[in-house]
């Protein structure tokens, strides 16, 4: 069947309400083809570390 775009929409949504530019998340980052990762207070301002952009395959 086709796909659902709820997750994308719900994350949107969470980005207007907790993001200050919601343009450019800092907190609710996309990691492509495995999800989402949340990035907490002082670690996703500044942060270099390239350990820091990559989240961890999804288990299904």
């Amino acid at each position: 069947e086709g796909e659902t775009r709820t997750v994308d929409v719900h994350m949107h949504w969470l980005r207007q309400k907790l993001e200050d530019e919601p343009s450019r998340p800092a907190h609710l980052l996309t990691v492509r083809h495995y999800g989402y990762k949340f990035v907490p207070g002082e670690a996703a301002h500044g942060s270099n570390d390239q350990h820091a952009l990559h989240g961890r395959q999804a288990t299904r």
